[in-house]
């Protein structure tokens, strides 16, 4: 030391540890007497690499450096306690070094004195004018004399590469070596962690990294976001890796870089950083509230895993059924590593007013195990760093997706969506009146507070609102079952998509697909989804249902029946073949409509109203002509007596046919004429007489042409029968 005064402040050693793992300390000073009054303020441990597998316990210092390989990673052992009050006093988060320790391990490059530098040094000077004056009873006295010992004892070895990187750092650009100075704990980040260009705010938790002679070939760098597991909202750590580069690399080049370098980034515009920002505020503070309650929201946006699809469909934010494999379950950081705060090793009054009171409070105090069913708000910060990446289910797909936060928007119902139903309207009425208990209010949607009470309220009835279930509004809380059977294509589906636009709920639709034929599994599989409607406040339609519940499967129904029985929503059976249902099945049915076969004014008021939606669709320009609508009504379309699906699919046909010829009015609007009709009409015209042909030509009795598998009633019975009964 260039001050021979303090020469018995710090100590100097050398570790050499062999090939085996096997170590030995030696002191470079082996005549070293420390002072009594004034201890060693830290000791140096200078790694040294040794070819030897063993390390003999008795070893001269002279022959062990004769087998040194190579250099290691050198540290200081701190044993100052002013100089660790010092460091508890202006750290507020430096994960991986522990200022609680009696002896606090500060690894090369002794990062944490480069960091906290001008702290340290302003701490230091609010006690150099009263050092001398200091009584000798303050354990303080030492403090502004030691921390001036360390920091020059970082200065002489670190200081000359720490500005070039800082020059480097000024100019948007960095260096292997040095890649640590950029990477300070605590600070905000933007990460690219899927490696596709598209950066996430994250906070740096640190690097780690050895020294093989003074260099690294690999840094290992954490970071940690805000998410959430079933119920909980916290800190998510990630990690990615940075090999040796040579020479300089732009910062925003790396995986992970601070914010404040980001107007080095060619992409963007240094006018829309400040916005960039509130964007992802404005962000987390929706994917909070996703998390705060479990109702239906619209989606229209991707997926966040790859290859990304899109996806337009009503969703649910649920993460607790949400399939994971083991591997791919969030982790969330229980406790963020808060540095220790000050010990007050010193209680006069002079310390509590220069140092006490200046004392910084943990960074990240209220980040970790964050309820959002009793937390309703978060900071800016927090908001900021929230992760982009929802678990929902989606209900036309049948999917659970990991779906970006920014595709989520309000659910919005179309109430009038029975007007195009096409059904007789008593028997519409009468359906919306069955719906109506069901229907849902924007008051259920508010997220449920836990119950927190004291000992002394526990024995009073709670007062809190509970969660929204039917069971209020009906009887015993039972659910309705309804079953819809008629035809192909005559609306039981659409039906089922009315009521739920109608209730303001989602439409869980379920097929053998969904739910297997094993009786022994299908049970738990049929629970399992009665449960999660009920949950999600959807209602359940079952298509196709004799297709499990006929009279051969009696330990389906009976499975069905069980499950069915907890379910205190509206579930809605279809089907085609009234006559294989299982009699116990119908008894448990509380409402049947029955949909006769569709008359020719009832076709025409079904292509009108696909007429009426394709010209009411704004992502369209395209108009239906007048020749179209007069031919739809012709003997020609009518004889073929299509259905609903049928007529739907003729006139999807005809779009696609004026897309690709392209005949347009003088609007510009895109026209559907007779001539893209005409072909889907010739070609069933065409069918229906090859079909009759072959008939003829087989002597073998045949069923009617037009006739179908729903066998519940003949036509004629269809039409006499009432529309509905209980």
């Amino acid at each position: 030391m260039d001050n021979p005064e303090n020469e018995h402040l710090i100590r100097y050693k050398v570790k050499y540890i062999g090939k085996g793992g096997g170590d030995v300390i030696l002191d470079k000073n082996p005549h070293f007497v420390p002072n009594v009054e004034e201890p060693p303020i830290f000791e140096h441990i200078d790694v040294r690499l040794s070819s030897l597998s063993t390390i003999p316990d008795k070893v001269d210092l002279d022959n062990l450096a004769k087998t040194e390989v190579a250099s290691g990673h050198c540290y200081i052992n701190l044993f100052s306690p002013v100089v660790a009050e010092a460091l508890r006093c202006v750290v507020d988060y430096f994960p991986g070094v522990y200022l609680s320790e009696s002896v606090i391990r500060v690894p090369e490059p002794y990062n944490i004195f480069v960091f906290f530098e001008k702290q340290l040094t302003e701490y230091r000077e609010r006690l150099e004018k009263a050092a001398e004056t200091d009584p000798l009873t303050c354990a303080n006295r030492f403090a502004s004399k030691h921390i001036a010992i360390v920091q020059e004892f970082v200065k002489k070895r670190i200081q000359a590469q720490v500005d070039a990187e800082r020059e480097r750092h000024a100019r948007g650009y960095v260096s292997f070596d040095m890649l640590w100075l950029l990477y300070q704990p605590g600070a905000d980040m933007y990460f690219d962690r899927w490696n596709i260009n598209e950066h996430e705010p994250f906070v740096m938790t640190g690097v780690e990294f050895t020294f093989i002679n003074d260099a690294a070939d690999l840094y290992k760098v954490r970071l940690w976001n805000m998410d959430a597991d079933f119920d909980r909202v916290g800190p998510a750590p990630w990690e990615f890796k940075v090999d040796r580069f040579p020479g300089e690399r732009k910062i925003v080049d790396l995986p992970a870089f601070p914010c404040e370098y980001l107007r080095f980034s060619e992409d963007v515009e240094s006018e829309s950083i400040p916005g960039i920002k509130e964007h992802l505020i404005n962000r987390g503070k929706k994917w909070y509230g996703l998390r705060r309650e479990v109702r239906p929201y619209h989606f229209d946006g991707f997926t966040t895993t790859f290859p990304r699809k899109s996806f337009n469909d009503l969703a649910i934010v649920d993460s607790r059924p949400f399939p994971r494999h083991p591997e791919d379950r969030k982790i969330l950081i229980d406790s963020i590593a808060h540095p220790s705060s000050p010990l007050k090793i010193c209680s006069c009054e002079k310390c509590e007013e220069r140092i006490y009171r200046h004392a910084v409070k943990p960074k990240f105090v209220g980040y970790s195990n964050i309820n959002p069913q009793n937390v309703e708000t978060l900071t800016e910060h927090q908001y900021f760093l929230c992760d982009s990446i929802v678990e929902a289910f989606l209900f036309k797909a049948k999917s659970w997706r990991n779906l970006h936060v920014d595709g989520f928007q309000d659910a919005a119902f179309d109430g009038p969506l029975f007007d195009d139903l096409v059904l007789k309207d008593s028997s519409k009425m009468y359906i919306q009146d069955l719906a109506k208990p069901y229907i849902r209010g924007i008051q259920e949607n508010k997220p449920q507070k836990q119950l927190r009470s004291g000992l002394g309220q526990i024995h009073k009835p709670s007062k809190q609102k509970q969660p929204w279930s039917p069971e209020a509004t009906m009887i015993k809380g039972d659910g309705l079952t309804m079953l819809l059977h008629g035809r192909p294509g005559v609306g039981k589906s659409y039906t089922a998509e009315c009521i739920a636009q109608y209730t303001r709920r989602p439409l869980l639709s379920l097929d053998t697909s969904d739910l297997g034929l094993r009786p022994d599994r299908k049970d738990e599989s049929l629970v399992r989804w009665f449960k999660l409607a009920e949950k999600w406040g959807a209602i359940v339609l079952i298509d196709d249902a004799e297709v499990f519940l006929d009279f051969g499967r009696t330990d389906l129904v009976a499975n069905f029946l069980r499950a069915s029985s907890y379910f205190k929503g509206i579930l809605i059976l279809t089907t085609n073949r009234l006559r294989a249902f299982d009699p116990v099945l119908m008894s448990h049915v509380n409402a049947q409509i029955l949909y006769p076969h569709f008359d020719d004014e009832e076709r025409t008021k079904l292509w009108g109203h696909f007429f009426q939606k394709l010209e009411d669709d704004t992502d369209v320009n395209m108009a239906v002509t007048e020749e179209v609508k007069d031919y739809v009504k012709s003997e020609e379309i009518q004889s073929l007596e299509w259905n609903g699906r049928e007529i739907q699919s003729a006139f999807q046909v005809a779009v696609k046919l004026a897309e690709a010829k392209g005949e347009k009015d003088d609007q510009g609007r895109t026209l559907v004429t007779v001539d893209n009709i005409k072909p889907t009409v010739q070609n069933a015209i065409g069918l229906r007489e090859y079909i009759l042909s072959e008939r003829r030509r087989d002597w073998r009795p045949q069923r009617p042409l037009r006739e179908h598998s729903y066998d519940a009633v003949e036509r004629e019975e269809v039409r006499s029968q009432p529309e509905h009964h209980d």
